[in-house]
């Protein structure tokens, strides 16, 4: 979370995640992906890729979204 400024920045977290992510699909442990980015000016994308369908990934992604409700609505206090 956090303020956008719309200069590019490294966050360090999200490099370490895409990392992570990458080492676990090299190594076969992940074979697919939904995902969703924000971009440094504030728009996001999303995408879907291997093996990702099943209703395993939909409960995964919806518990990411009530996450980031829960967040987005929290900094708004």
């Amino acid at each position: 979370n956090g303020s956008l400024t719309g200069e590019k920045e490294v966050v360090q977290s999200t490099v370490e995640c895409l990392e992570n992510l990458l080492e676990a699909a090299r190594s076969g442990h992940i074979i697919g992906i939904a995902y969703s980015v924000l971009e440094h000016d504030g728009t996001a994308c999303f995408g879907i890729y291997g093996r990702s369908g099943g209703f395993g990934i939909i409960g995964a992604l919806e518990a990411a979204k009530t996450i980031l409700n829960d967040v987005n609505l929290g900094d708004e206090e």
